[in-house]
Formats: structure tokens, sequence, C-alpha cells
């Protein structure tokens, strides 16, 4: 199992959802059904609602798709 491996500043608090959307996508094609979503290992102060939102939204629609 693979989990995370999105930059939390980076991708995550300075990101915005649909770039978000892509890399999980790419994550989750990488790893297949046993990846995880998750940041690289927080969520950030002042990660914007919307960006917590898209990887939840992911999370819930298993793989984006």
């Amino acid at each position: 199992m693979i989990a995370g491996n999105l930059n939390p500043v980076k991708d995550v608090r300075d990101g915005n959802p649909d770039g978000l959307r892509k890399q999980l996508q790419n994550c989750h094609r990488d790893a297949g059904s046993n990846y995880i979503v998750a940041a690289g290992c927080e969520i950030a102060r002042g990660t914007p609602a919307e960006n917590v939102m898209a990887l939840a939204e992911f999370a819930r629609c298993a793989g984006g798709t």
C-alpha cells in the first residue's frame, strides 16, 4: 500500500482542487487499488477547505472515476 505521496505544502496547501485531482489520479494510477488518499505527512495550517474537500471527494469516488 502507498499512502500520500503529495507534497503537503506545494501540492495540498498551495495547489488548487484541479491540480490535486490530477496528482491523486497519477498516484492512484501508479499504485492501483492499494493507494490511500493522504497528504505527504500532514495537512498544513492554512490549507484551503476546497483542497481538503478535493482530497475527500477523490477518496469517496474510488480513484476519481
